[in-house]
């Protein structure tokens, strides 16, 4: 039903940085590019947590994104039109997988754009229920999936609230 040339993607537990708006206006001027994307950081959880996770996303998220097709569903902007081109998101993806999905039917349509400075806080509640390593390594492994065997990996989740 959106209406304009882009639409922004924001998790409903995010808080847009002060750079997000910013950075969001420069995005029509980047050539070719289909798709804004960046990082989320936690506002909630642990002062390890929060180091930890600055880290894992400056060192992996950067390579994530060149090797394989990446994006964070929490937190982007697509062309409408793009969208429209690949039939949106698939609807038969329960929950981990969908956004790489998205990215790979975009990633042969045009740039998909990642910025460090493009960023959100989100919640950690699911990194505090599940454990750092279980979720960041099924996520990693569902976007892997995804991105080289066209499908996810995990087919159920747990819904966390």
């Amino acid at each position: 039903m959106a209406r304009g040339e882009y639409i922004a993607y924001i998790d409903a537990d995010c808080m847009l940085s002060p750079e997000w708006f910013s950075t969001a206006e420069k995005y029509p001027s980047y050539p070719n590019v289909l798709l804004l994307n960046g990082p989320v950081f936690y506002h909630d959880g642990s002062p390890w947590l929060g180091k930890l996770t600055w880290i894992v996303q400056w060192t992996m998220l950067p390579a994530s994104h060149l090797l394989m097709s990446f994006l964070i569903g929490g937190n982007f902007i697509v062309r409408r039109s793009a969208l429209i081109s690949v039939n949106g998101f698939d609807c038969n993806i329960a929950f981990y997988g969908d956004d790489a999905n998205l990215a790979k039917r975009l990633k042969g349509r045009g740039r998909l754009l990642f910025k460090m400075d493009f960023w959100v806080y989100t919640s950690a509640r699911r990194i505090m229920h599940e454990g750092i390593i279980k979720t960041y390594f099924r996520y990693a492994l569902n976007t892997s999936w995804q991105s080289f065997f066209h499908r996810s990996f995990t087919k159920q989740y747990i819904d966390v609230r």
